[in-house]
């Protein structure tokens, strides 16, 4: 396993999984994570492997061939219909969800594709991005969702990203380097608005 680079999130829902076995005599289990091009390698032994659907996340893996993590720390595991990833204390009103959706939205469709993103194919639908296609990252809304639940968990924002999707008002079609500070530029999807989600988005503004 090739070893360049330093990374502190890894995070996904598994796409499937497969075992690999190195020259030297270990195994491990390759995660494949949709939208992320390189597997996660996690030890055959260890306590918790990840299933298909899984929501997975893991800080501090090393970045090489694979994403590699060599189990000194906890791989976090979230089963398919347990997606929520706030306390259940912290619970949030309905308008403050249909604010969360209203304000992603409105971000992507006053948002044209960068140049940058421009070209790239989105894995879930096919098309290829341009300027008629609005975007939104975790980040460009990072503040705006923070006002709208001032108490609770970042982990949030990933929920809402992931209802969105669920609905086919978004999809993830590329990765850009976090410009949070302590993550030191590692990868988080894009999204694109769907037609549906163009939709959606006029009926809430």
């Amino acid at each position: 396993m090739n070893a360049s680079s330093q990374t502190t999130l890894f995070e996904g829902r598994v796409e499937r999984t497969a075992y690999h076995d190195t020259q030297r005599g270990e195994r491990f289990l390759l995660v494949f994570v949709f939208g992320v091009e390189k597997p996660l390698a996690v030890p055959e032994k260890w306590k918790r492997v990840p299933n298909d659907g899984d929501h997975i996340s893991a800080t501090d893996v090393t970045e090489g061939d694979v994403f590699w993590f060599v189990g000194h720390r906890s791989v976090v595991t979230i089963g398919p219909q347990d997606f929520v990833v706030w306390k259940p204390t912290q619970n949030i009103t309905t308008e403050q969800r249909q604010q969360a959706y209203s304000a992603v939205l409105a971000f992507a469709r006053g948002h044209p594709c960068s140049k940058e993103q421009q070209g790239q194919k989105c894995s879930e639908c096919g098309e290829i991005m341009g300027p008629q296609f609005g975007s939104v990252s975790a980040d460009d809304v990072e503040e705006t969702l923070q006002q709208i639940f001032p108490d609770r968990d970042k982990h949030i924002n990933g929920a809402i990203f992931l209802r969105l999707t669920k609905r086919g008002l978004l999809h993830p079609f590329g990765l850009t380097p976090t410009k949070r500070p302590h993550c030191h530029a590692s990868k988080i999807p894009i999204y694109h608005l769907t037609k549906k989600g163009m939709e959606e988005a006029v009926k809430l503004l």
